[in-house]
């Protein structure tokens, strides 16, 4: 029995009590020969949606543990139960532990090797009855992108961020930080996107626009306007709202920003709020539902578009495709050490370490399966990220 509307984090244990031996423990040692799949009435999760992937190897699941091939166990896994208009919602509920020594792969499915275990529980989903209506439920967002048309002319920059696993357990992430003109006047709009359902959330919020409202939270001296450090913390502090809803509210798809003469680094947070029934002028960032609540770092300062290229070009890859062993460099300045990333579309970190900035440097990739990865560079205050592609 589960309550509507809430995420989980399941863990399977499993015991012989015959031989006294913790057969957990044994599958995490044997982790490359062991796979749980699972197969759930439709409707009961909003994730992972479906039925489960026991009919189909890539139907979503939202595993949490990964052997030393990068390819799911199943002992940790998240799950997200649906919001309900009714007192409940039944359904079935089935595990299957697959032992699979030498034929497990990332396309091997429950008809590989042999079966340790095959339960189906039954299944019972819970009305919560502080849970707020289901259609008052926060959009399902996965990817954000900030656009800085400058009111003069010139190039439009953007910053971005995404949810890497679409609707799952892990949150959005920047994918591209903010880099500005000094001294310029920009107006930003500000795009979102649902992925998982091919929904453009951006329109939805433009027809909704009396129950959705951005706030935002900035560095001091980042810009001369709006002034201060945004209205996250007091809702009548100054950011310049270029639309508004039926009731002449702030909405904040279009705002404008004036970058200062002397840029300072900093971060810029966006949160869009979902507040149907109780956005007035004085509803603040702590009434209603968070849609989404992101914060971008301010990357290296620039005086001109033309150091914009300069920047985005400073993480360097090659070969690209790569078959066994990635080079990289940073043509960055005054930096010795940082943490370099490689992680796969589905956000899952695979490789994680402190490396010197000097020259190229090599990281085998031989390991990794064939497909798409992210190499990301990044330090305290500024990242660096490329695509690459995995190939015999």
């Amino acid at each position: 029995e589960l309550t509507e509307s809430t995420m989980y984090e399941m863990s399977v244990t499993l015991f012989n009590s015959i031989e006294n031996e913790d057969i957990t423990e044994e599958i995490m040692e044997e982790d490359d020969e062991h796979m749980f799949f699972f197969a759930f009435t439709d409707s009961l999760f909003t994730s992972p949606a479906g039925n489960g992937n026991a009919d189909n190897r890539d139907d979503p699941i939202d595993y949490n543990d990964f052997d030393r091939n990068s390819l799911p166990v199943g002992l940790s896994t998240d799950w997200e139960t649906e919001c309900i208009e009714d007192d409940e919602i039944v359904g079935t509920f089935r595990v299957v532990l697959k032992h699979q020594p030498g034929v497990k792969t990332a396309t091997s499915t429950i008809d590989n090797g042999g079966t340790d275990i095959d339960l189906t529980w039954d299944i019972k989903i819970n009305e919560d009855t502080d849970a707020p209506p289901c259609e008052n439920e926060e959009e399902v967002i996965t990817d954000v992108t900030l656009t800085f048309t400058p009111t003069d002319g010139g190039d439009v920059l953007t910053a971005t961020a995404q949810d890497p696993d679409g609707l799952g357990p892990l949150p959005i992430q920047v994918t591209k930080d903010i880099q500005l003109v000094q001294n310029t006047e920009y107006e930003m709009s500000v795009t979102l996107f649902n992925s998982v359902d091919n929904e453009d959330i951006t329109e939805e919020i433009m027809e909704e626009d009396d129950e959705h409202m951005f706030f935002f939270e900035f560095t001091n001296d980042l810009f001369d306007s709006p002034t201060g450090n945004g209205n996250a913390d007091n809702r009548d502090d100054p950011i310049n709202y270029n639309d508004f809803d039926r009731n002449s509210l702030p909405v904040g798809l279009s705002t404008d920003w004036t970058t200062k003469a002397a840029m300072t680094n900093g971060t810029f947070r966006v949160v869009l709020k979902h507040q149907p029934g109780v956005k007035t002028s004085t509803s603040t960032i702590n009434s209603g539902g968070t849609d989404i609540d992101i914060t971008w770092n301010f990357g290296t300062v620039v005086t001109s578009a033309d150091d914009l290229e300069s920047a985005d070009n400073a993480l360097k890859l090659a070969p690209n495709p790569v078959t066994t062993t990635l080079n990289w460099s940073l043509e960055v300045d005054q930096l010795q050490e940082k943490e370099v990333l490689i992680y796969d579309q589905f956000g899952r970190t695979l490789y994680m370490q402190q490396q010197q900035v000097s020259g190229w440097t090599p990281i085998e990739v031989s390991s990794l399966p064939n497909g798409i990865y992210y190499l990301q560079v990044r330090s305290a205050d500024k990242s660096w990220i490329k695509r690459f592609l995995k190939t015999n």
